[in-house]
């Protein structure tokens, strides 16, 4: 068996891509293919493919996908190359196949971007390690506990009792902790936005962590990222003043009964905990049972989340971690001393 991979403009690459998706256990279709690669504001996608020959007779067996981000480290503005979608069909999954593909990926992208990172799962974090990528984040789950039938029906094995004693620990809660809040504070509005304007914009040239490492996340970005998926559409909540002016946002997915934000960004931490006090407060209301939010906390964010209550959970798999190689044009003192220092969310994912 003979391996080669290669890569081609996303647009060149769709029926292959999609015919390989359709072999995993999450399946997607084209709309997310053009979604992902190709009606990103930031710029057209790419992706990589593993041709396998035997017998002089050549397929596709697997690919990877590369996006295009723009990434401020410290106050220095850089092109990324976002990794993801990566996949080998079953009979071809040994090391030097999948080496080989995301060898000449990474050939690839640090020629033409000046950051490449991604979200490799447990099985392709050897090969990544080997070809010198490193971990730059570790995204933890911080979890909010809104409504507690569910946990205590988990222990006691009946739904009815459960109720019964959530009620006294629900209202004890709050008053010990009180994480979340059903109304603003004088003067400022939670408004759900359904398109995304200016002010985000503002907002991040504004925003907390400005010495870190932070994916761009203009208004464009944000719609098209968030409100413009075909499959998870999301909810997009701004803590405003009198004025309109956007102090912080949180991006909410809401699955089952769990509230994942996906997004969260302010002027401030005072800004950012506020708002997740007043969404707890509105997907509480909806029947959530827990406010989740995944990301690599710098220590006042995670201060701040420790006062509202939320406590990190993994269950057993331990964090998430983004791994990331500088390219080869990268030499800017600043921005590598910045990438060792990160602010991460979900919205940094490839979808």
């Amino acid at each position: 068996m003979k391996y080669e991979a290669s890569g081609v403009p996303a647009a060149e690459a769709e029926a292959d891509v999609v015919r390989l998706w359709n072999e995993r256990a999450a399946r997607a279709n084209d709309a997310i293919f053009r979604w992902g690669y190709l009606a990103s504001p930031v710029g057209t996608g790419h992706c990589f493919l593993l041709r396998a020959t035997d017998n002089d007779v050549t397929n596709v067996v697997g690919t990877v996908g590369v996006g295009v981000r723009r990434v401020d480290a410290g106050g220095v503005t850089l092109s990324a190359a976002v990794l993801g979608d990566f996949f080998v069909l079953k009979g071809h999954r040994t090391f030097f196949p999948a080496f080989s593909m995301q060898r000449a990926v990474l050939t690839w992208a640090r020629k033409n971007f000046d950051l490449v990172y991604g979200f490799p799962n447990e099985s392709a974090q050897p090969i990544i390690k080997r070809l010198g990528f490193k971990g730059m984040a570790h995204l933890l789950r911080y979890v909010l506990v809104l409504r507690h039938t569910r946990y205590i029906a988990a222990r006691v094995g009946s739904k009815l009792a459960a109720r019964a004693l959530a009620l006294p620990i629900d209202g004890y809660r709050r008053l010990l902790r009180p994480g979340i809040s059903r109304r603003a504070p004088r003067g400022l509005t939670l408004q759900r936005f359904h398109r995304v304007d200016e002010r985000f914009d503002r907002l991040f040239e504004t925003r907390h962590f400005r010495n870190l490492t932070v994916g761009h996340r203009d208004a464009k970005l944000l719609q098209w990222r968030f409100l413009d998926h075909p499959d998870k559409p999301s909810q997009l909540y701004g803590l405003t003043e009198r004025t309109g002016r956007l102090l912080a946002y949180a991006v909410v997915e809401i699955e089952n009964d769990v509230a994942h934000v996906r997004d969260l960004l302010g002027v401030d931490i005072e800004a950012m905990t506020q708002i997740l006090r007043l969404v707890g407060g509105v997907v509480r209301r909806q029947g959530c049972a827990a406010l989740s939010f995944t990301c690599c906390a710098p220590p006042d964010l995670a201060r701040g989340l420790d006062r509202l209550g939320f406590r990190v959970r993994d269950g057993g798999k331990g964090p998430r971690t983004l791994y990331g190689h500088a390219g080869d044009a990268l030499s800017n003192a600043r921005a590598l001393s910045a990438l060792e220092h990160w602010y991460a969310t979900e919205a940094d994912e490839d979808q």
